[in-house]
Formats: structure tokens, C-alpha cells, sequence
């Protein structure tokens, strides 16, 4: 069993669904709580409304998840903290009731409800209101789980390094660190490309969904998934019947957007076309829009993907990339081989030419004197990372020879990071001022990635509760400190 499996495996409560990216974690009900326009009104075991005149401070370090929150309850004021879980049994698992770091709460809020779990006590012996929120969402849970971009709550603010800086990778030697991460890496290939068998049967609707995806970015994937999987029921219309139908039920056509694009003759057609179409159209999607470049526009790469279910390749298009790997992955032996190949696979991801979109960057007056591309060096590598490596992964498992998975394993330490602000962050927490240049490389950023997700997100505000750090201990991946060595081949061997 590959090591991340092992290490992930037992906290079953913080994987993925395979249906969908999207689970609930303590962290989303953070955010809810945070930013309170997500909640309808609130009531106490009395019936009282309880206002909400401050949710507090969201705690980065140690104890409540909110502090100095303010709320009135009929004509009572409270002032105090928060404390969030997804069951009403959290409190007590977490130890909650004998530490009085917690004696000032005064609210305690949970997903669900629960008979085993009634009252909530403090270590002073007081109880706390505690209330579900179910029943308190303003819209459906899982329309939440897919607009809320839980990555962004408040990592920015972290500025200590998490536990396992200093108790683990500070202590394991550079290549056992490497090895876990990208044993963690392989963990996510695999759960992405469960995820695309999942809403997919064929391996080529398989990849194009992996590319609808990309094109989303983190903010809008599910989004454009639900776009792809619309739009490729009328691939029989042309092009700009299928971006017309594309656009209405991505609400191009209503709100803030007929001003600024009105007078476009273009815009005005593609609008014309809708109405044509728009009483069989059921599907509505929102695009996130908020800090967006325009050349990264979701209406850009929504073209870019109108065009991919107009044109004859995407059903190709996979078996193309397939047959590229297949050919070139067994002489594939140095760092400019593996270079050579990823420049194949980049280029075999097509880029459409138009007349209009190459010179403009929505529907403005005016065209751009430069070119703009509908299709970027950087999204392509995104769209290999993944899309094409996971399904690439789960295709050579079949077989699992071991010359081929030596060659992935090239391939994909190949590809370097892309350096977000995400990345900065999780070289803080993971490595502190120690060992950052670990996250140079794609591989290792996405097994960072996955550790974070897996882990990281029910934690975030502090390491309390982690279980990451003793699970490693439990394989005897932490120095111990009666014998300082440590087992490498408990790392080694991941394939």
C-alpha cells in the first residue's frame, strides 16, 4: 500500500467523495459563520431570535474558532466566543469541556443536531447554548460547497508554521520528505481521476471533463463541468449556437452585462440566438468574476470550449496525447527526453484561431492590437497536470510495469510549480524557514496540495486535533527520541 494511503486512510471523515471535489468540513461552517449573508435567522431553545452584531475574530492560533463575538438575544446582550463543528459530539471530542480556554464561549454552532448530545458543558461547569445550522442556510448545502473558495479563509493571515514543520519535516532527511510528498501526489492522481470516472464513462469524455475543469481554475470548475457536460448534448448546433446557449445559462445575457456589452453586434447575436433556445435550456451556473483578468475571463475559456465540442477532436484528442506517451515513454531516460515529451504533449492540446476573440477580450468596441490567445502555455500545463497525469496514472496501474511508472514518475517531477500564493503559504506551514525550495517542483506543490486538503482544512485555524503528525509517528516516520533512525524504506518504493 503506497504510504499516503496509509497515512490518509484512517480518517476516512476527511477524504473526498468520489462524486464530487466538494465535502463539507468545520472550515466551511466557519465561513458561513464568518460571513453571516450565507445564514437566515437564527433562534435560541426559546424561540428568541439571536442577532448577530459581530461574529467575532477568526482565531488563527489556539482555542475558540471565533473570538469576541457579540450577539443579543431578546433584550439580553452576550459578548464572547464561537466555537464550530459538523456534529454536536465535536465539542467533546476535541476535549473541549476540560480545557478553559473555552470557558468563554457562548455560542456553540454545528451542522447537524443530535439526542446523544443535548447539552454542551465547559470546564467550569456552565453549559453553552449550542444550535444546529441545517436549517439556518440561505441556499442548499451543496450549491454552497461549490461557490464557497474555502482555500481563501484566511490562510493569508497564517503566519506560524504548523505542527508538523517542526515535529516532522525538520527532523526527516530532504529525500524522505520528497518521497512523502509525492507519494501524496500520486494519492491526489488517484482521487481526481476517480472523480472523472465517476461523471464519465469513456476515457476521452473522461479527459475533456478533466479540461473543463482546468478551464474553470479553482473558482469556476464545477461550473464549467456542468457547462461541458450541457453543452456536449448539442454538439449537432454550430459554433455559435452552442456559445449562445453557453452564455444564457451562464447569465452572460442578464444583470450588469447587456450595459456594458449592448452595443456589440456580435454580443447582440449571440443574445438573439438564446432566446431561441432558452425555454429548453435548464441549467444555470454563476461564475465567480471577482478579481478575474480579462484574458482569463470565464467567457474566454468558455469560447476555448465551445470550440473543442465543435471541432472533430475531442474525442480524438485523448487517444492523440496516449499515443504520444506511449511511443516516447520508453527511451525516455534523460531530462532532455522528458522535456522533449512534455513539449509534445503541450502542443498536442490545440489552439483555435478566430478573427474576433484573438482581438478581443470580451465584447468591447475597440480590438486589441496584440494577439490574444485563447489558449495560454500555463493552462495547458494545468490541463496536463490535471487532467491527462491522472488518467495517464490510473491507465499504466492496469498494467503496472514498472518501466512505465518509472518514466511517469519522470514525467511528472518534470513539470514545474506554479508558484502561487497558496504555495508560499503551505512552504510557511510546512516547512517554515526550512527546506522551502522543496515546493519547487509541480509534483511535490500538488502533493502539498493534497495534505492540505486532507488535513490542513479541518485544522486551519490551529493544529489541534491534527492526526497527521501521529499517524506518521504510527509508521515510524518520526525520529524517535530513544533512536534517532528512522526506517527510509518505509519511504521508498511509493511505486
Amino acid at each position: 500500500m503506497p504510504l499516503y494511503r496509509q497515512i490518509v486512510a484512517p480518517g476516512s471523515y476527511v477524504l473526498e467523495n468520489s462524486q464530487s471535489y466538494n465535502y463539507l468540513t468545520e472550515k466551511h461552517l466557519q465561513i458561513i459563520w464568518f460571513e453571516q449573508k450565507l445564514l437566515k435567522n437564527l433562534y435560541n431553545s426559546e424561540g428568541e431570535l439571536i442577532e448577530i452584531i459581530s461574529p467575532g475574530i477568526w482565531n488563527t492560533g489556539a482555542g475558540p474558532d471565533f473570538l469576541k463575538a457579540h450577539l443579543r438575544m431578546g433584550k439580553k446582550e452576550y459578548k464572547g466566543d464561537v466555537e464550530i463543528h459538523i456534529n454536536p459530539e465535536g465539542w467533546y471530542a476535541h476535549g473541549h469541556q476540560l480545557d478553559a480556554r473555552y470557558n468563554q464561549v457562548i455560542l456553540h454552532l454545528a451542522y447537524t443536531s443530535s439526542i446523544h448530545c443535548e447539552k454542551i458543558f465547559k470546564q467550569d461547569g456552565q453549559s453553552v447554548l449550542s444550535l444546529p445550522l441545517y436549517n439556518c442556510l440561505k441556499v442548499k448545502l451543496e450549491q454552497l460547497l461549490k461557490e464557497i473558495d474555502i482555500e481563501i479563509y484566511p490562510y493569508k493571515q497564517f503566519t506560524q508554521a504548523g505542527h508538523c514543520a517542526e515535529n516532522l519535516f525538520k527532523a526527516l532527511p530532504i529525500l524522505q520528505v520528497k518521497e512523502f510528498f509525492k507519494s501524496a501526489a500520486l494519492w491526489r492522481l488517484e482521487k481526481k481521476s476517480d472523480y472523472l470516472k465517476f461523471r464519465a464513462s469513456a476515457s476521452s469524455a473522461q479527459f475533456i471533463l478533466g479540461l473543463a475543469l482546468a478551464l474553470g481554475y479553482k473558482h469556476n470548475a464545477e461550473a464549467f463541468s456542468d457547462l461541458y457536460e450541457s453543452l456536449s448534448e448539442y454538439q449537432y448546433l454550430s459554433e455559435n449556437e452552442l456559445l449562445a446557449i453557453g452564455m444564457g445559462a451562464s447569465g452572460f445575457f442578464n444583470g450588469k452585462h447587456p450595459k456594458h456589452w449592448e452595443s456589440s453586434t456580435v454580443y447582440q447575436h449571440l443574445r438573439d440566438l438564446w432566446w431561441h433556445y432558452q425555454s429548453e435550456i435548464p441549467l444555470q451556473v454563476n461564475f465567480r468574476l471577482d478579481a478575474v483578468r480579462p484574458l482569463n475571463h470565464p467567457l474566454r475559456r468558455l469560447v476555448y470550449l465551445v470550440k473543442i465540442l465543435s471541432s472533430s477532436s475531442p474525442k480524438l484528442l485523448w487517444d492523440k496525447m496516449l499515443r504520444l506517451w506511449k511511443s516516447h515513454f520508453s527511451w525516455m531516460q534523460t531530462e532532455k527526453h522528458v522535456l522533449h515529451l512534455q513539449k509534445l504533449l503541450l502542443d498536442a492540446i490545440p489552439v483555435y484561431s478566430d478573427n474576433y476573440w484573438n482581438s478581443h477580450f470580451n465584447f468591447e468596441k475597440e480590438p486589441y492590437s496584440q494577439h490574444l490567445s485563447l489558449m495560454g502555455e500555463d493552462l495547458k500545463r494545468e490541463i496536463l497536470i490535471n487532467a491527462f497525469l491522472p488518467l495517464l496514472y490510473a491507465n499504466i496501474q492496469e498494467t503496472a510495469e514498472v518501466k512505465e511508472l518509472t518514466a511517469f514518475s519522470n514525467l511528472y517531477a518534470g513539470f514545474k510549480f506554479a508558484n502561487t500564493s497558496k504555495t508560499r503559504y503551505l512552504r510557511q506551514r510546512f516547512f517554515n524557514d526550512s527546506n522551502q525550495h522543496l515546493l519547487k517542483s509541480a509534483q511535490i506543490e500538488q502533493g502539498a496540495y493534497q495534505l492540505h486538503k486532507d488535513f490542513c482544512l479541518q485544522f486551519e485555524s490551529s493544529c489541534e486535533g491534527c492526526p497527521f503528525v501521529e499517524r506518521m509517528q504510527s509508521q515510524q516516520l518520526i525520529p524517535n527520541p530513544r533512536n534517532k533512525s528512522i526506517n527510509s524504506s518505509n519511504l521508498m518504493g511509493i511505486f
